[in-house]
């Protein structure tokens, strides 16, 4: 009889243990949400700009999830994958140096522990400095230079 409830209570023990294994791993782990919160795609910045600061929130479902961030940014066109700024950073916001007269282009992976969001490509511009000139009198004519004496 011994060996019976042993074996039972081994039985039990091993069916507990699947069951948790189980559902440890079959736990679904959801991606972070990620959401641009400025520049605005296609904003306008004036000519004595030097630097922006781009300015996203993420969040994650997931109460044991850290959320970091990828950026990348690029002059001209679109960032590709060599063109990560900034890596593993848990802030969200990150300034760039920019220059009058250019476009520029960015976007933010999100990561948790499992998964990994891209945002959409932003774009943005900085204008183009506009030389002015002081305006020029015109120049007075010979009447308006004469002087006359005064009696």
């Amino acid at each position: 009889m011994k060996k019976s409830v042993l074996y039972t209570i081994i039985g039990i023990v091993v069916v507990v243990a699947v069951v948790v294994i189980a559902l440890a791993v079959g736990r679904k782990n959801t991606p972070p949400t990620l959401t641009y919160l400025s520049p605005a795609n296609n904003a306008v910045f004036p000519s004595d700009t030097t630097s922006v600061t781009l300015r996203w929130s993420a969040t994650d479902p997931d109460k044991k999830d850290t959320v970091k961030f990828d950026v990348y940014f690029k002059e001209g066109s679109e960032p590709s994958e060599t063109d990560k700024v900034a890596t593993d950073i848990t802030t969200d916001s990150y300034t760039v140096n920019v220059e009058p007269g250019k476009e520029y282009y960015w976007y933010v992976v999100a990561k948790d522990r499992k998964n990994s969001v891209k945002g959409d490509v932003q774009k943005f511009s900085v204008e183009q400095v506009v030389e002015t000139f002081p305006e020029e009198t015109p120049e007075a004519t010979f009447e308006e230079e004469q002087v006359f004496p005064s009696f």
